[in-house]
Order: structure tokens, then C-alpha cells, then sequence
């Protein structure tokens, strides 16, 4: 077997190992440890497949062909035995090879109900065991040299048929290898890429070469990233080398680009003499954009090729959207597969990329077009159009309820300003309409000049008004029946329990009591007064008899009648005589304990007034 195994027999529970036949016990130590033995290495997969039943595929080289094949493990009898075995085997069930020379797939054998493509599906999906140990891509390009990246099987089955992999190479591997080696040494040396690199920046430097027997002019491309160097070669129609190294080419197509002027001259001069790069449609649309997009999207996802041609730099370096998870043979033109017209998607700023964003776009465009008529749809407006929601089918949440009293010229106003000012904070000003809508204040208007002083002049005003009703609010807290339970004195039975007491327990009077308690018992009760007003809390007071207008204790009980704190003075602990009090109230109110202010009882310390 390619990769060694433990098979489960199918008829008796038992697994074994797939190189010598023994039995092994089901858990990974057991795999590990047999596994050193018959020389399985720490990459191989010690997880066990089921006779007959768990498919594998396998990927190599045939000649000039790429043979694909799904396998189903066996074990094999020792001779004389009927349940010893002596190893096993991939027994092969489908067999297709891809050829250099054409773009049909050729069907060598099936003994299942499932076609080429459903057992690709299978394979990109993980429900296949990969047979060889060598990657995917490196088998491939033991065939066909001129893949670079593969991001999965389907991707590659479809350039396949769409596109061929005849490969002609220019310059010989030697020479091609010196010539990028020499760029790089040329780009160390000239100092041409600073020290300190950011991680989403690639540095590009372009030369322009000539290959001596035919005249052909190559582009020299050395791209510099904070991860690592690659180097590509390219000419006519296809590439003619490339150095990678350990970079990802999805990776790479995700990063800002950064020329120099002598590289955008060269570039835009081999735009020139090679026009099926669409190199200068790219660059006009987005003249930052990543250029190695373009020049090598048409030997990978048909979509990366699309939009490249559409000059969509700011799309086509999100690999991560979920359009490229679309099959590439169901991919036809951009305005299928995005249901937005192509003139929308070329306003869409690079930044602004996202499915949600694109979700937006595409249901606004149905609805009303006229929302996106703009030069540039920056990712504040888009996030404004998402909250407002004009078409009311963008998501299922209530929509913001500002924006339900805004009128459509409002909505366009306040989108023309985001437009203008694209650096603006979308949430400060999303908080600002809020505020605007909520205290019905139009002070300052849609678009104020200085949003960071408008908003907090409303939040001022906000809290003052929420200041006037505090008193209020809490002196309606202290009317409720379960807050004035918790006074010693809210009953007759009150009386019989407490009446010899040394100590009671009192009820604030106004939200200022729990400032003048905070001062006196050097505390920061203070701060849960608007826990007091919104009923999520209760604050009362341990006083003694004697001195019942003096701070002693300060208590906290939560809404579900659990006891929270009882603190003495600067949060010490109550004293012995204290504690057996609050113990005995507790009790004949029927609250629960749930802290260690008190001793002997265990609780959770929550928060400290």
C-alpha cells in the first residue's frame, strides 16, 4: 500500500495493521506504537479504514498522463488461514487517466455506480482517503509542469477541459531558474524592498528580458512579501517559470501590490507587446492592483480569469468569498454568478469586499438601483444600507428603527456625505443617528461638519435627561413591594423578629443616599445606582439602633432574592455580632446566600460595592 493503514476486517471487529497483518488494538497509542515498528513515520495516518467499505483515491504519473484511481482497502489471507492475515491492499475500483495531449478525460474502469466527476466531488470534499503520500499538486505537476497551484481537484479537472495543459517551455529550466535568481540578487542588492514589511504588502520590481532565438520579450517579476520571496517569468500567452517557495499563490493574490514607476513602465509596456494579459484594462481600473491576478488567472479558476479581464482587482484578491467556492464549470459571466452588473461591481471598493457587502449590492440592485449610483461604494455606506435596509429583504433582523423614519432623499443625502468622507467612523455615526433619532434632536442635522463633537454633545444630553429621571425611576424601585420587604420594619411580624435586635436594616430614600453611603463607608456603591433604577439589583443599609442615621453596613441583593454582598467599612468583613444579624434576616425574608462575606457559608464573590 502507498500509505500503510490499519484495516477493520468486515467481518469479525478486529483491525490490523495493513503492512504485516497483526492485530492491533483501536486507540492511536496502540497505532503509534505499533506503527514505530513497522516504520510508519509521525505523518502517516493512523486512523482505520474499513474493509471494503472506506474509498481512497490515488493520484501518478503514467507517461505523459495523470491516472486517477479509487481504491477500497482488502485485507490479504496467510495461506491456509481463514482469519490470519498478512497485510493488505488497495483494490482498484475506478480508473481515469488525464492526458497532455487533449482535454477529454478517458474512462479505464468502473465497477461503481458513480461517475468521474462525482468521485472528484467526493475527493474535494474529504470524504476520499488521499492513497499517495505526495501532495496533490506535486503529482500533477509531474504531468503537467505548467500548473502552479491547485486549490482543488475540481478546479483543476475544469481548466483541464475548459483550457488543456499543453506546455511549451520557452527558455530551459536552467536558464529560466538563473534568470530569476538573478532578480532576486538584483532586488537584495538595489535595496529596492524596505526592511520593515507589512504583512498584507507585496513588493513587486519588473524587468523586461529578451529571449535570444526568437525574439520573445519576458516580464520579470520578483515579488517580496514579509513571509518570503517568489519569482515568475513570463511571455506570449503563459508563464514560463516560476520560483514560489513556501508562499501559498492564494496568499499571494490577496495582497496589496507595490510598484515602483520604473515596474508600472515596464509592465505597462508589455501590456503592449502581449495584449491577452488584459494587463491594461486591469491596471486602469484598479491601478494598484495585485498584476499577478491577471497574468496568471488564466491558468486557474475561471473566475480569477473573469475578473481579471473586468479589470476587478478589489474582488479578485478575496479568494476567500464564497463565489470561488462555486464549481468552475458552473461559472459563465460575472453578472450570473454575482447577479450584479459588472459597472456596479467596478465601484465596489477594495476594502469594502465581503459576502455580506456583495449580498447587499446585489439585493439593493434589484430593488433600487438608484442607491448604488455612485462613483465609489466605500464599506460605510454599504454597512448604512445594510442597517437601513430599503429593500427590506437583505436580512431577517428588525431593521434598524432610525433608519425606518428616514426618507429616500435623506437616505441619499447621508450616503453622498459617507461617499465624500470615506475615512469616516461608520459606527461613531451610526451612534450619532441613533442619539439624533432618540432625543429628537435635530441640532446638528444629517451630516454634521464635526461628527466627534455632535455626537457627544447628544450623548451629554442623553445622560442628563437620563440624570432628571433617575430620582424618579429609583424612588419607583423603592415603592416596590419586594424592595420594601427588606426593611426590618415593613410588617408586624417585623417587629417580633427584630424587635430585640442591636441591629435593623433600612431602605435608601433617594438615589443621592447611595453617594453619601459610598463616602461614608468608602466604597463604590455609588456606581450601582443605575442597577437600583433599572430593578436589576437591590442596595440596603446595616445600621445599629443606637445610631441609626451612621454608616455601618452596606448590602446588596440581587432581583431573584439571592444575597450578593454585605460589606463593612473600605469592603472589611461584618463583625461576629453583624454577621448572625444578616444570617437571621436572611432567613425570615427567605433570600438565599451566594457569597463569603459571610463566615461559615459558602457562595460565589461576585462584585465589590
Amino acid at each position: 500500500m502507498d500509505r500503510r493503514f490499519f484495516i477493520l476486517a468486515r467481518n469479525i471487529h478486529r483491525c490490523y495493521c495493513a503492512y504485516c497483518g497483526k492485530i492491533q488494538l483501536q486507540d492511536r497509542y496502540n497505532y503509534k506504537k505499533h506503527g514505530s515498528i513497522c516504520g510508519f513515520t509521525d505523518d502517516d495516518n493512523f486512523t482505520p479504514v474499513r474493509e471494503g467499505i472506506t474509498y481512497g483515491y490515488r493520484l501518478e504519473k503514467a507517461g505523459q498522463k495523470l491516472r486517477f484511481s479509487v481504491c477500497i482497502p482488502r485485507l490479504i489471507l496467510r495461506p491456509g488461514f481463514s482469519d490470519r492475515y498478512k497485510g493488505g491492499c488497495w483494490d482498484c475500483v475506478f480508473e481515469a487517466e488525464l492526458s497532455t495531449a487533449q482535454k477529454e478525460v478517458e474512462i479505464l474502469r468502473n465497477d461503481t455506480d458513480r461517475g468521474f466527476d462525482a468521485w472528484i466531488a467526493l475527493a474535494d470534499k474529504g470524504e476520499l482517503e488521499r492513497i499517495q503520500k505526495a501532495p496533490d499538486r506535486e503529482v500533477i505537476r509531474s504531468v503537467f509542469p505548467g500548473v502552479l497551484d491547485i486549490w482543488n481537484l475540481r478546479m483543476f479537472v475544469s481548466i483541464y477541459r475548459n483550457k488543456g495543459y499543453r506546455y511549451v517551455p520557452l527558455l530551459s529550466e536552467e536558464t529560466a531558474c538563473r534568470l530569476v535568481e538573478q532578480g532576486i540578487r538584483d532586488v537584495k542588492t538595489e535595496n529596492a524592498v524596505p526592511e520593515e514589511k507589512k504583512e498584507d504588502q507585496l513588493y513587486c520590481r519588473a524587468s523586461l528580458l529578451a529571449e535570444k532565438s526568437t525574439g520573445a520579450k519576458i516580464l520579470r517579476l520578483i515579488a517580496v512579501s514579509e513571509s518570503g520571496t517568489a519569482g515568475f517569468l513570463f511571455s506570449r500567452k503563459y508563464y514560463v517559470y516560476a520560483y514560489q517557495g513556501q508562499q501559498d499563490l492564494r496568499k499571494l493574490f490577496s495582497m496589496k501590490m507595490q510598484l515602483d514607476v520604473r515596474s508600472r513602465k515596464v509592465i505597462h509596456h508589455f501590456a503592449q507587446v502581449y495584449p491577452g494579459y488584459y494587463l491594461k484594462e486591469y491596471m486602469e481600473n484598479d491601478s494598484t492592483g495585485n498584476i499577478l491576478i491577471p497574468l496568471l488567472a488564466p491558468d486557474y479558476h475561471i473566475l480569477y480569469e473573469l475578473l481579471a479581464k473586468a479589470g476587478l482587482a478589489g474582488i479578485a484578491c478575496h479568494a476567500e468569498l464564497s463565489v470561488f467556492d462555486q464549481p468552475p464549470e458552473e461559472i459563465r459571466n460575472l453578472n450570473e454568478t454575482f447577479g450584479i452588473a459588472v459597472s456596479v461591481l467596478r465601484r465596489l471598493d477594495r476594502e469594502a469586499v465581503s459576502d455580506r457587502n456583495i449580498e447587499t449590492i446585489r439585493q439593493v440592485y434589484r430593488s433600487d438601483a438608484s442607491y448604488l449610483d455612485f462613483k465609489r461604494l466605500y464599506a460605510s455606506m454599504l454597512s448604512f444600507l445594510y442597517d437601513v435596509d430599503p429593500t427590506h429583504v437583505i436580512h431577517m433582523r428588525r431593521r434598524m428603527e432610525w433608519g425606518e423614519h428616514l426618507t429616500k432623499q435623506q437616505r441619499l443625502r447621508i450616503l453622498r456625505h459617507l461617499e465624500a468622507h470615506p475615512d469616516i467612523s461608520y459606527a461613531l455615526y451610526r451612534d450619532y443617528l441613533s442619539l439624533r433619532y432618540y432625543e429628537n434632536n435635530n441640532e446638528f442635522g444629517l451630516t454634521p461638519e464635526n461628527l466627534r463633537a455632535a455626537h457627544d454633545a447628544l450623548v451629554d444630553l442623553q445622560k442628563r435627561r437620563q440624570d432628571m429621571d433617575k430620582p424618579e425611576q429609583f424612588k419607583q424601585q423603592l415603592a416596590r413591594p419586594e424592595y420594601r420587604r427588606l426593611a426590618t420594619d415593613s410588617c408586624e411580624e417585623d417587629k417580633e423578629s427584630f424587635g430585640e435586635e442591636e441591629f435593623l436594616i433600612r431602605l435608601p430614600s433617594h438615589s443621592d443616599d447611595l453617594y453619601t453611603e459610598g463616602a461614608a463607608m468608602h466604597n463604590c456603591v455609588r456606581i450601582y445606582t443605575d442597577d437600583v433604577c433599572r430593578g436589576s439589583t437591590r442596595i440596603v443599609f446595616l445600621r445599629k439602633k443606637n445610631q441609626p442615621e451612621k454608616s455601618f453596613g452596606t448590602i446588596e441583593v440581587s432581583s431573584d432574592n439571592c444575597l450578593i454582598q454585605a460589606k463593612a467599612f473600605a469592603n472589611r468583613h461584618l463583625d461576629k455580632s453583624a454577621q448572625r444579624f444578616v444570617r437571621k434576616w436572611v432567613k425570615v425574608k427567605n433570600l438565599k446566600i451566594v457569597t463569603r462575606d459571610l463566615s461559615e457559608t459558602a457562595g460565589e464573590d461576585s462584585r465589590n460595592p
